[in-house]
């Protein structure tokens, strides 16, 4: 539930249905742009192409350069949302601490 009007997309919607086959989730971001769908689906179509996608980098790499960046720039939801992702792709939880403290 977010403090921003939300429209309802359903669960059909292209963009959550992707994050959720991706991720195993729809990262609560993404319900507060519910207002702009077109600006989700660019999202969807950013993560898909150069996220998920294991080119020169993996994607744990992309990810842990997300989660490094975020935190950095003092950015609480990136942080944990990135540190959950990796957390589900196999890092420990020293492991992340490690990119959080480096």
């Amino acid at each position: 539930m977010s403090f921003l009007s939300e429209v309802q997309l359903g669960d059909k919607f292209g963009p959550f249905v992707a994050f959720q086959e991706a991720l195993g989730f729809v990262p609560n971001l993404l319900h507060a742009q519910t207002l702009l769908p077109r600006v989700i689906e660019v999202q969807a179509h950013i993560a898909a192409t150069v996220l998920l996608k294991d080119k020169a980098l993996s994607r744990i790499q992309k990810e842990q350069i997300i989660l490094t960046v975020a935190a950095a720039r003092q950015v609480t939801y990136c942080v944990t949302l990135h540190s959950e992702i990796l957390s589900s792709l196999g890092k420990s939880e020293a492991q992340l601490d490690r990119l959080l403290t480096d």
